[in-house]
């Protein structure tokens, strides 16, 4: 009896980490595009239920479980974002499999994880920050910022499964992104040569990143 109620409880109580999230980062516009509706949020949440049972004595079943839904999950926004973006998305994804076949193979470490997962994450920061120029040169700021909300959610989780040292410059585009969505009279064009040098710095981020991941 009680493992049939367990399903029903972990579904539970990530439907409330999603309203969690939400709230926290203001997110949650209702959208048809994947990369600006709660689609967005879950490869987040995925990666950190995966991490979760993958330190619970490594529970492999359930750490592949929610390991696959972040990288369908993934799937699903990289159907919304520009070619720019697609390549290195492409490349965090296969990582992922990669790494689920490694975990298949009992040959993966909590840290395997924890790399894959924070390249994952800031390749879709880097796809959102793109998203949002979209937009923002458009002149369609309401959007923008949605999409901002977005990559700075994304960043945020991938520095909680980073375990360098130095992040000054994941750092700066937290604060960045901070600054742009908090104060409302910033006016658009100075908002979109901001978020060029962000996409500028979070290309340098992954680039650097990918080495480390693929080693």
């Amino acid at each position: 009896m009680k493992s049939n109620f367990l399903p029903y409880v972990f579904l539970l109580l990530f439907f409330f980490s999603i309203l969690y999230v939400i709230q926290m980062f203001q997110v949650g516009y209702t959208s048809e595009h994947a990369s600006l509706n709660n689609a967005a949020v879950e490869p987040d949440l995925y990666m950190q239920n995966a991490r979760h049972y993958a330190k619970e004595d490594f529970l492999v079943d359930r750490t592949l479980k929610h390991l696959k839904k972040s990288i369908e999950s993934i799937r699903k926004i990289e159907e919304d974002i520009d070619m720019n973006s697609q390549e290195s998305v492409d490349d965090a994804v296969e990582n992922l499999e990669r790494l689920y076949y490694k975990i298949l193979g009992d040959s993966a470490f909590t840290d395997d994880l924890n790399q894959a997962f924070e390249y994952a994450l800031n390749t879709l920061t880097l796809a959102e920050l793109r998203v949002s120029e979209k937009y923002a040169e458009s002149n369609n700021m309401e959007m923008a910022t949605i999409a901002l909300n977005y990559a700075k959610m994304h960043l945020k989780s991938a520095s909680q499964f980073s375990n360098h040292p130095d992040l000054d410059k994941e750092h700066h585009v937290y604060a960045e992104l901070d600054s742009i969505i908090e104060d409302g009279t910033i006016p658009p064009v100075i908002i979109i040569e901001k978020i060029d040098k962000m996409i500028s710095e979070m290309d340098s981020i992954i680039i650097s990143e990918k080495q480390k991941s693929h080693h």
